[in-house]
Order: C-alpha cells, then structure tokens, then sequence
C-alpha cells in the first residue's frame, strides 16, 4: 500500500521550497524602495501557500482514511475465503510438483505452500534469488557461469543463459545431490528442498511495483525464456502492497499469468487457478480480475 504520509512529506518539501523561491523573488523584485509592499507580499504569498497544502493535506488525509476502510473489507473478505479455501482448491492441483522461486524477500512462502499442499500439489522446492547479486556485471556473471557444469557452459551463449539454463533444467528434470550448491556458493541464489525430483509447475514471488520491474530487467526475463525452454508453466505472484502502486506490472508485458495479494488467501486461490488454467491476471486493478470466474459463478 502506498504510504500517503510520505507524499505529505514530499509536499511539505515542495511548498517550503516554493515558499521559499517566491521570498527571495519577490525581495529581488521589490529593491530598497518597495520594502513594505515586498514584505507584505511575502506574507500572502506564504500565507496562500499554507492554505493550498492544508487543502492537499486533508484530501490525503480523506484517501488514506478512506483505503483503510478498504483493507479493513479485503481482509474480511480474506477471512471468508480462508475459511473455504480448502474446499475451492481441493484436487485442483493433484500429482503435481511445484517449485517455488522467491525473489528476495517477496512473498508469503510457508502460507503459500500450505495452499498448494491443500490443493494436491507437491511443493519440492522453494529457491531464493539473491536480487542484489550484480547481474549486469559481466564479469561476475561470467564466473558465476564456471559454477554450472560443462555442458551448459556453452561460449556462444551468454552467462546469464548458461546460469539460468542450469536451473531451469534442475528444475524441470531434477538432479540429485545438492546440485545448486555451487551457484549457491557464488553468491546468486538460496536453495532449499528437494532437487532431485522434476517439477510441472513453477510459481515466481516476485517483489512489487519499481521492483519488479528491475528484477524483470537484470534477470527475470532471461531466467523466464529458460524456464519455459523447459515447458515449465510459470505463473508470477505478487504480494498486496503491490496493488496500490501506479506501476504496470511488468510480467504482464512477457505474457506472464499472474496474481496479487499472494500473502492473502483468495491471492493464492488465484495462483492455484492460474497454475491450472496457465492462464488469468488476477488482482485489484484494471484488466484484472479479483477471483477466478468459476468461483464468481457460485
């Protein structure tokens, strides 16, 4: 959610600055002879000032009040769809495994993975993506790429492809061991599970507004084309902060199902649907849809 209070903040800053550019134009303007009219004019300027930003201050003020309510509603609404969520997703998912990708510290995970269990789904792994890793580094891409073994590491093909290839193909078609123990080792990603056995099914917590889209940037694209060379369906899940930002998600853009609210019970319905279907942008948005239609139709 966005902090409106911070946006007090950054108007206080904008009218003091204002505040302060009309005081020393108006005492430019004014010379040693107009002294008392300049003064005079300083006053009302200021004064014109503070009555416009104690305008905007009670209108932030309204909003946020007013989207507070709204959580209030989203999360009794979240009550009422915990409560039957067992009965929405039951079979939905059976035999399938699915591997969790959480970009930094995005998303609900454990909440997530008690969902997918109640939907059938077998969660074998869950891999965090260390997104401060310094991917437009070419150099360190570069080494990170001798950490995969020698048959991805393919010269006509850039590190981020051979990387990337690596993990997609652990994922897809699993290898046991601890086979992503080196890419661990350079400092790229946290594994955590069960590799040794194939997955179906791929869910991407990905962080939220800006964020996104400079994850999407520096490597989700690349790591996606990789995913689905291995016929993974991947479905991109986003917390509920991420909802009140005037950010396009990015995602949407590669053609990516997707689901906010990933922290929230009826977010992870919808990311069950869209692993089913392979398909749907679910959330609170235009183009959106807030739960998936056969439950609408109930």
């Amino acid at each position: 959610m966005i902090d409106l209070k911070y946006h007090v903040y950054s108007l206080v800053a904008v009218f003091v600055a204002l505040a302060a550019g009309v005081v020393i134009g108006i005492g430019i303007a004014g010379g040693a002879g107009g002294q008392a009219s300049a003064i005079e004019k300083q006053r009302q300027a200021i004064t014109d000032l503070r009555d416009r930003f104690r305008q905007y201050s009670d209108e932030l003020g309204r909003k946020q009040a007013s989207m507070e309510d709204l959580t209030g509603d989203l999360k009794d609404v979240d009550t009422l769809v915990g409560g039957i969520l067992p009965a929405l997703v039951e079979g939905t998912l059976s035999g399938r495994r699915v591997a969790i990708i959480q970009m930094g510290a995005a998303g609900d995970v454990s909440r997530l993975q008690r969902t997918l269990a109640a939907a059938g789904g077998v969660v074998t792994s869950v891999t965090r993506i260390n997104t401060d890793f310094e991917f437009a580094d070419a150099k360190r891409m570069a080494a990170a790429a001798q950490a995969v073994p020698p048959e991805f590491q393919q010269t006509d093909k850039p590190p981020q492809d051979q990387v990337w290839g690596f993990f997609a193909s652990t994922l897809a078609g699993g290898r046991p061991g601890s086979p992503l123990d080196p890419l661990a080792g350079a400092g790229i990603l946290e594994p955590s599970g069960d590799y040794s056995r194939p997955c179906n099914l791929v869910v991407i917590l990905s962080p939220a507004g800006d964020d996104a889209r400079r994850v999407v940037e520096q490597f989700g694209g690349a790591l996606l084309a990789r995913l689905r060379s291995q016929k993974l369906r991947v479905v991109a899940a986003s917390p509920s902060r991420a909802q009140q930002e005037a950010v396009e998600n990015p995602w949407h853009e590669l053609d990516v199902p997707t689901a906010s609210h990933s922290d929230y019970a009826m977010g992870q319905v919808c990311i069950v649907e869209a692993l089913m279907q392979g398909e749907g942008r679910y959330g609170i948005g235009p183009s959106q849809s807030i739960l998936p239609n056969r439950l609408l139709r109930r």
